[in-house]
């Protein structure tokens, strides 16, 4: 796996995407968004090992989530 590569365990959240060229930080957004909406606990653990608790809590009024899941993550985080 490439350094700001999205592991391949993964790759099943990002259907119709090439996965070897989603960057982990050009496309944090999309990879926040589609992991918090969708992922199961290896994402999210993924998710708050590469990004931090901190950096994912300020982005949130910036992903496009479901209101369920968005009350979820700030309450959560």
């Amino acid at each position: 796996m490439k350094r700001n590569t999205v592991p391949a365990s993964l790759v099943r959240f990002f259907w119709g995407d090439d996965i070897r060229t989603i960057d982990t930080q050009k496309h944090k957004k999309y990879i926040l968004t589609s992991l918090l909406e969708y992922g199961d606990r290896q994402a999210v653990a993924w998710c708050l090992k590469t990004y931090g608790r901190e950096t994912i809590k300020k982005m949130l009024p910036l992903l496009r989530l479901s209101d369920k899941s968005s009350a979820f993550w700030q309450s959560y985080l």
